[in-house]
């Protein structure tokens, strides 16, 4: 008896959520587009855009170069894309 309204339960909280989301996010046919410009203080270590290019059968910009630390990889760009730089 306790199973089946915990799963009648679940159900339901699963439709709600799914209806949240739809009202929240609705799904829009709108594009945006944006130009990568790579960021030149890095020197040899600066990251290079080809736009264009072939990438996994598709056409898209392709990001190479860039500074590896480690095993992480760091690109740098022009613009600020809405985060900050941590401060230490």
């Amino acid at each position: 008896m306790v199973n089946q309204s915990w799963g009648r339960y679940c159900g339901w909280l699963e439709l709600a959520s799914c209806l949240t989301l739809g009202v929240f996010f609705p799904f829009d046919k709108h594009q945006v587009l944006a130009e990568v410009t790579p960021d030149t203080t890095l020197g040899a270590e600066s990251s290079r855009v080809t736009p264009d290019a072939q990438v996994r059968g598709g056409l898209a910009d392709l990001i190479e170069g860039g500074a590896e630390r480690g095993a992480n990889l760091f690109h740098s760009f022009t613009k600020n894309f809405g985060f900050k730089a941590p401060s230490f």
